[in-house]
């Protein structure tokens, strides 16, 4: 194991010398960060777009934290100049995140209740600030995926008058109302609908 004196220099060298960022990420994913000063680790990766890299950090070092690479990476979708591509593959990459991040039962990430604390957050994050900006960015991005991701992760919330799936779906609503073009397409209308699980 490189202290990371050592390990930081010789990432930034892989990365802006022999363009390498995939040998990188691969490098910081497989670090042990629980007791690690992972301040610089961040800073590396968020210069160098490694998102793979800055969720293990964040998720695996101390204080286990789901919500901050979220932030980051939503803010850099919402960067005007990034490239179609580069949105559609980091809105992927979130949701993927996210799902995994808010899955319950076998193979889920901390207990049930670090789980549910987690969903109420995220799911928080994306979908009530206002406008719904962040899941906005994502419909955008890639509407399918986004969707998949709506329907798997209202399951779960209870029902009822009052109750978090329907703040959230009166949230959603909110949302995809005015999007005009987007929320006409039979893509879309159909989405919704399982959603809301018409």
């Amino acid at each position: 194991r490189l202290p990371l004196p050592v390990l930081l220099p010789l990432a930034s060298h892989f990365i802006a010398t022999l363009r390498k960022p995939d040998v990188v990420e691969t490098v910081i994913s497989a670090l042990d960060v629980g007791s690690t000063e992972t301040k610089p680790l961040i800073t590396l990766c968020r210069q160098h777009a490694l998102y793979g890299a800055l969720v293990h950090v964040y998720t695996k070092g101390p204080g286990r934290n789901f919500l901050a690479p979220l932030e980051f990476m939503m803010q850099q979708l919402a960067v005007p100049t990034l490239p179609a591509q580069e949105r559609a593959r980091l809105a992927t990459f979130i949701l993927s995140f996210v799902t995994g991040a808010l899955k319950s039962g076998r193979g889920a990430l901390g207990t049930e209740e670090e789980v549910a604390a987690r969903r109420s957050s995220m799911l928080s994050y994306l979908l009530e600030p206002p406008d719904a900006a962040p899941i906005r960015s994502l419909l955008a991005a890639d509407p399918r995926a986004t969707f998949q991701f709506l329907t798997a992760a209202f399951a779960d919330l209870p029902e009822g008058k009052g109750s978090s799936r329907q703040t959230m779906l009166a949230s959603l609503v909110r949302m995809v109302v005015p999007m005009g073009g987007l929320a006409a397409s039979e893509l879309c209308v159909g989405d919704v609908a399982a959603v809301l699980g018409l």
